[in-house]
């Protein structure tokens, strides 16, 4: 999560700058805008989407399949946290594409 604010605001953190100039050529911001949506300049960023390791020697490539088995009342209540902010707090309606999820969590992404 933090490879893609860092590459969603690249001059917050410029110790990053050799990454970022080493990862632009494959970056689409396009692609990542779901997920940005998800990473509140300030608030919450749904727990489900960085679950905590299973162990000291888990696999990264077992987190994806983590993430999807996230129960969807958990991913709604979640989004709902991160994208409208807690409760009693006065904030922006969401932008169409975070209101689309909101709709559906589980409906895939572009759709």
């Amino acid at each position: 999560m933090a490879a893609v604010r860092t590459l969603a605001e690249p001059g917050r953190q410029v110790y990053h700058r050799p990454w970022l100039r080493e990862v632009a050529a494959g970056y689409d911001p396009a692609r990542l805008a779901p997920l940005a949506l998800l990473l509140p300049r300030t608030g919450s960023t749904p727990g489900f989407l960085t679950p905590p390791p299973t162990g000291p020697h888990a696999e990264i490539e077992e987190e994806p399949a983590r993430v999807a088995a996230t129960p969807l009342d958990q991913v709604g209540s979640e989004l709902r946290r991160s994208l409208h902010g807690p409760p009693g707090r006065e904030v922006q309606p969401p932008p169409e594409a975070a209101a689309r999820l909101l709709a559906d969590p589980a409906a895939p992404c572009g759709s």
